[in-house]
């Protein structure tokens, strides 16, 4: 998986599981089923839920080091898991508390992601969640790389 990183920025965070850790991710209820899947060398996270376990709420959240009124990026690559022919998910970003982007993830192929976010504090905490959505979004999808950049100053 390639990153899709600028010249201009720095990376602040990245979890790429490929270790089978979750490199400080707290995993939430609604990501209690997350199972580690390797391929290509590596791993990714796999959400494995039946359609009797889709609770909303927190898929992954992580707290960071940040600094106040400035810019970053978070990177999330993710694909659809296609489990009996289930529908595709969703997943909710939020940073600080501000609603960032909802993804409907429904690609088969890895694809990335990236939403904007302006610290507001010394610590962010940053939060994958699974939102109240349509019966036709289930929570299979898989993730091999998050990602928290931030743009260089010239």
């Amino acid at each position: 998986m390639s990153t899709n990183q600028r010249a201009s920025e720095t990376i602040i965070d990245l979890a790429d599981f490929n270790d089978r850790s979750y490199n400080g991710w707290k995993s939430g209820p609604a990501g209690a089923k997350f199972e580690f899947v390797g391929a290509d060398g590596g791993f990714y996270l796999f959400s494995n839920m039946t359609e009797n376990q889709q609770p909303s709420g927190n898929y992954l959240e992580k707290e960071i080091a940040t600094e106040p009124g400035s810019r970053y990026e978070l990177e999330v690559v993710a694909r659809a898991s296609v489990v009996d022919g289930r529908g595709p998910a969703a997943i909710q970003y939020f940073a600080a508390k501000d609603d960032l982007f909802i993804d409907i993830i429904d690609r088969a192929e890895w694809g990335s992601l990236r939403v904007p976010f302006v610290a507001k504090s010394e610590k962010t905490l940053i939060v994958l969640y699974k939102p109240h959505t349509s019966p036709k979004h289930t929570a299979n999808f898989d993730i091999d790389k998050i990602t928290i950049y931030k743009p260089c100053t010239p």
